[in-house]
């Protein structure tokens, strides 16, 4: 699909480093757009100042950031982000960021990403083409959902739920009725009081729950991001993942170097 780039301005920097701008939505560029959506804030522009910036968990996305995000921005743009790692009492992130009038405008006009906060900000139908759902979906998964396993019956954490919280409703209700197009089986609840941070905010979910729609979402959509997989991996090997496990952890389980029941007081009584 061809896009509109009529109005897509280029600073002097974007031109005398050969910014690229897609002019096509293909795969790669729908899961950056997914990924952004989940991650990424443009920020308002000042004078000759326009601002990029993506964010993810320094322990857990640092993988997924530094190297695979990294590597698709400049495939797509031709542009290299700066990578700042962020301690703060509230948790320990990664930020990435730039600076480009050029892919600034590109987004905010040709793809209508909003500028400043998403709150109720409506996806482009642009971006959700059917072709091309899967990976948008594909990308705010990896960026911005969560897969849990929940005990279930005094057993270990089995049972699968891949959810999805965002403060804007009408986010979560686009994805919500992609996902039934798709025929996921969804449960939602809208504007519901979310403490996080010793603050309350309102917040919406969307959950899909249960190992045939795990199996189902692995099949159609997936994951790359590793956050994802190795819990999906764990899940499949042992029939459990442990919860508040790190991305190293879970590695290790996989490699067979970490005991998988070792996160429970009581051991099984045979391994």
């Amino acid at each position: 699909m061809n896009l509109d780039v009529s109005n897509v301005q280029y600073s002097n920097y974007d031109l005398s480093h050969k910014i690229n701008i897609p002019t096509k939505l293909t795969r790669e560029l729908s899961y950056f757009s997914g990924i952004h959506w989940g991650d990424g804030h443009l920020g308002n522009p000042k004078k000759y100042y326009y601002s990029l910036e993506y964010a993810g968990h320094l322990i857990d996305e640092s993988i997924f950031y530094r190297i695979f995000f990294v590597k698709l921005f400049k495939k797509l743009f031709n542009k290299n982000l700066r990578i700042y790692e962020i301690y703060r009492d509230s948790g320990d992130f990664l930020k990435l960021s730039t600076q480009s009038k050029g892919i600034f405008t590109f987004l905010s006009t040709s793809l209508n990403f909003p500028v400043g906060p998403k709150v109720n900000h409506l996806i482009s139908s642009i971006i959700l083409e059917p072709r091309f759902l899967n990976d948008f979906i594909r990308g705010l998964a990896d960026s911005d959902f969560c897969l849990t396993f929940k005990e279930r019956k005094n057993t270990y954490h089995s049972y699968p739920v891949i959810s999805f919280n965002s403060s804007s409703f009408s986010l979560v209700s686009q994805i919500n009725e992609k996902l039934l197009e798709l025929n996921f089986k969804t449960s939602t609840l809208f504007n519901f009081p979310k403490k996080r941070y010793e603050k309350t905010h309102i917040s919406n979910q969307l959950e899909i729950s249960g190992e045939y729609m795990l199996e189902k979402w692995m099949k159609t959509i997936s994951f790359n991001s590793r956050k994802h997989l190795t819990k999906y991996l764990v899940w499949k090997k042992f029939g459990f993942c442990p919860t508040h496990t790190n991305l190293p952890q879970r590695e290790l389980i996989l490699k067979g170097d970490l005991d998988p029941y070792s996160f429970y007081k009581s051991f099984p009584k045979s391994l």
